[in-house]
Order: C-alpha cells, then sequence, then structure tokens
C-alpha cells in the first residue's frame, strides 16, 4: 500500500486537489460580498434650496421588513445604505416644517435611489391618537347582556308503534 500513495498518479491528484481547494477559499469570499442590497440617498432643502440639518428621514419597507432611520448633515444630505430590494415609504421630518411622506418607491437590486425632498415650512403640531376598548365588565348595569327565554321543545312527529 505504500508504493500506491507514492504513485506519480497520486501525487498529481493531490496537487490537483489542494489547488482547486485553494483557489475555491480565495475566490469564494469574492462571491459572498458581492452586493445584494441597495441604497436611498439625496438631499433635504427648504422652500429657498437650502440644506436641512438635523431632519430625520426614515424608510418602512411596505414589501420587506426593514425600516432605518438616518439624520441629514449639516448640508442637507443623507443616505441609507444596506436597504434589500423592495418597496418603501420614506418619511422626512424636522421641527417648524411640514412633515413629509412618500408611498411606493420602489427599490431595486444593487441600486441607489437618488431622492431629494423639498420641506415646505410649518407649524409643529401635535398628535393626538384615540384607542378605545370595550370594557369587559360594565360597572353600571347589572345586566348580563343576554337575554333567557324559556326553552321549547320542538314538536316532532311521535312514532305509532
Amino acid at each position: 500500500m505504500n508504493a500506491y500513495f507514492h504513485c506519480d498518479m497520486f501525487s498529481k491528484f493531490c496537487a490537483a486537489s489542494v489547488i482547486a481547494l485553494l483557489v475555491g477559499l480565495f475566490a469564494l469570499p469574492h462571491v459572498l460580498l458581492g452586493q445584494t442590497t441597495s441604497t436611498i440617498e439625496g438631499t433635504v432643502t427648504d422652500k429657498r434650496g437650502l440644506g436641512v440639518s438635523g431632519a430625520e428621514v426614515r424608510v418602512e419597507g411596505s414589501t420587506v421588513a426593514a425600516s432605518r432611520s438616518v439624520t441629514t448633515e449639516s448640508n442637507g444630505a443623507y443616505q441609507i445604505p444596506g436597504l434589500p430590494a423592495g418597496t418603501y415609504k420614506l418619511t422626512v421630518t424636522r421641527d417648524g416644517f411640514r412633515s413629509e411622506s412618500f408611498n411606493h418607491l420602489e427599490v431595486t437590486l444593487n441600486r441607489t435611489l437618488d431622492f431629494d425632498v423639498q420641506l415646505q415650512v410649518g407649524t409643529t403640531q401635535e398628535r393626538v391618537e384615540i384607542s378605545a376598548e370595550i370594557p369587559l365588565l360594565d360597572t353600571t348595569s347589572s345586566s348580563t347582556g343576554a337575554d333567557a327565554t324559556l326553552f321549547t321543545k320542538p314538536k316532532l312527529p311521535a312514532s305509532k308503534m
């Protein structure tokens, strides 16, 4: 059996296997590092075209479970990288400006969507959210909420025996 391992055929096979393994190990990271996400970027400006710094730009996926938020830079620029392909809602908010929302932004794979937003001067508004629940127990009444009637037996035909 020792002679088999020293055979030229076996050493050529081993060398070819080692080379194939090394090539595979070096090529695999390049395949895994391929970009499979996209970016939304742009500039948030006011009515005069000046950049709005400190504005919150938020994207929420409507077809994918992704949500990210960034703050604009001093020149109003923003960039939201690493988004999977899908449909998104983009919302821009800043104190002293009206909020702007944009639905159905289609982001395709391996692309950068340039999306500039112009904010309009507005007032800060309060948002009041009202929700109600049906109480499990009504403490103002002794009623059980159901009407009880006498059980009436249906008239069935009598059997003839």
